[in-house]
């Protein structure tokens, strides 16, 4: 059996992870992996892969707060989401995974979502907008036919996350933290767990259906904490939120001017002080997707990051 990931790499390039598939009784799997480059924009160079797969793993997306470049969000996560399921309709693939992003439903204002949630079309950031949007894509690909499992993960953290790694560089460059005094929390699961959910969703998963894979979730002080290493100290100062949002909007003009991303822009902030917060008991009931380890896993990602 051959599956198919894209993942995406140097913006809207992806990597295409090919494999044929063998599952054992003890739950390995068997495989030789081979990569090709694509990209998730120009189906034309992705369609060989997909003509000779029997799934499709589509995790490619363009990840980040506060970019200048606008339309970037939008040809990779919504065009390149729509090329990906046309194909697969073209070429009648049998199973299609679609990672989505729980994002799609903030800012929560601390109420727990579920699938049942319904979604607004006011969005915090344009990259949960433009998950948003590829997210009524394919549910128009699933009417017609697609047989597609949407997978929603929450926050993920990991060595690179883009949510955490700038910040720990900052941390370890100026050795303080400016927190804004908010009561928001952020649910969050490592990038392996994850990634074990997406692979739950392949096996277990009922087509049609959406799984929001949530863990733990935290305010901002208790991630702040977390992010201490052995070893490296660092005060915190905390802001009132109409400070620290002037403070941002300073810091966008600047970054406009000189060209930068600031990785306190007013996207990230929108994203952290609108709460998100998830209800992964579908996930846990139909997949056994369950959190384990997660201050052992967030520890590990602090040490290994640089």
């Amino acid at each position: 059996m051959q599956l198919l990931a894209t993942d995406l790499c140097l913006w809207s390039e992806a990597t295409l992870h090919t494999h044929t598939h063998t599952h054992t009784d003890s739950g390995t799997y068997g495989n030789s992996i081979r990569y090709a480059r694509g990209d998730v924009t120009k189906p034309e160079t992705i369609e060989p892969f997909i003509a000779e797969c029997d799934v499709l793993f589509h995790v490619a997306a363009k990840v980040s707060y506060g970019d200048h470049n606008d339309a970037q969000y939008y040809r990779v996560n919504v065009d390149g989401t729509e090329n990906m399921l046309r194909l697969a309709l073209k070429y009648g693939v049998q199973r299609v995974i679609v990672v989505s992003s729980a994002g799609i439903w903030a800012p929560t204002g601390d109420v727990a979502v579920s699938e049942e949630t319904p979604l607004a079309e006011q969005q915090a950031t344009r990259y949960t907008h433009s998950k948003y949007l590829a997210h009524l894509k394919t549910q128009e690909f699933i009417r017609q036919g697609a047989p597609v499992t949407t997978v929603l993960p929450v926050g993920v953290f990991g060595v690179d996350s883009p949510l955490f790694s700038p910040l720990l560089r900052l941390l370890r460059m100026f050795r303080m933290a400016l927190v804004p005094d908010s009561p928001a929390r952020i649910s969050l699961i490592s990038v392996a767990e994850c990634a074990a959910g997406i692979v739950r969703a392949y096996e277990q998963g009922r087509q049609g259906e959406c799984y929001i894979l949530s863990g733990q979730a935290l305010t901002l002080d208790d991630i702040v904490a977390r992010c201490r290493p052995t070893g490296l100290w660092f005060g915190t100062v905390r802001l009132p939120l109409p400070l620290f949002r002037l403070l941002i909007r300073g810091l966008d003009m600047l970054g406009r001017l000189i060209g930068h991303v600031f990785y306190y822009n007013s996207e990230m902030l929108a994203y952290c002080t609108g709460s998100m917060v998830a209800d992964g008991s579908k996930a846990k009931r139909e997949l056994g997707f369950a959190q384990n380890n997660f201050e052992e896993q967030f520890a590990e990602m602090v040490s290994r990051s640089k």
